[in-house]
């Protein structure tokens, strides 16, 4: 049996499947403001391809599947707070590696490095940090002197901003189809 066969809209109605590729690279983008990220998605590319042409130095049309996948681990491990351990092990590389794949990618996309250590500037001091619509999102942990290792909070100030715009989607589809229209163009993360 086919999920399409389990699932039957009722008459009159469809299933509506959303893909947000890359939904949170895209959030990473604009809560960051790094341009080059950004134009990365404006050319409407493979933004890991783009990531290893410009972490990698070669050019976009010489990026290996390796490079690629590589790029990859680190464009999402970037997000969730990989460390140099964690991306070494997921690749099967060694940490001096890993290190040098995020050192490029900060090289490479500098906006999002300022970005995450101001969150973490933020955390530490006021013991939140804000999400894309103001919500706050308490992190007293990083005020903690036992505190070792800085926790990535983008994926706080993320989720929870994209756990919002999936609730206006939901409400928009519910409502009215012309909603979802004016909902991701004027509400959601879309690079002009």
């Amino acid at each position: 049996v086919y999920k399409r066969q389990v699932f039957v809209p009722k008459e009159g109605c469809v299933f509506v499947d959303a893909d947000y590729s890359q939904i949170e690279l895209r959030i990473l983008a604009h809560m960051s403001g790094d341009e080059r990220l950004i134009e990365a998605y404006r050319s409407a590319q493979d933004i890991h391809a783009i990531t290893a042409s410009q972490v990698f130095h070669v050019p976009l049309d010489e990026v290996t599947p390796l490079q690629r996948r590589n790029a990859k681990a680190v464009n999402f491990g970037i997000v969730y707070g990989i460390s140099a351990f964690g991306l070494s092990e997921g690749l099967s590389i060694s940490r001096k590696e890993a290190v040098e794949y995020i050192d490029k990618y900060f090289e490479t996309y500098p906006g999002v490095k300022t970005f995450l250590d101001g969150l973490v500037k933020q955390g530490k001091e006021q013991g939140y940090v804000t999400t894309l619509y103001g919500r706050r999102r308490p992190i007293p942990e990083l005020k903690s002197a036992n505190f070792m290792r800085i926790i990535s909070l983008i994926p706080y100030v993320s989720l929870i901003s994209l756990s919002f715009l999936l609730t206006i989607f939901s409400l928009s589809v519910f409502y009215s189809g012309k909603a979802v229209s004016r909902c991701l163009h004027g509400f959601a993360i879309m690079l002009p």
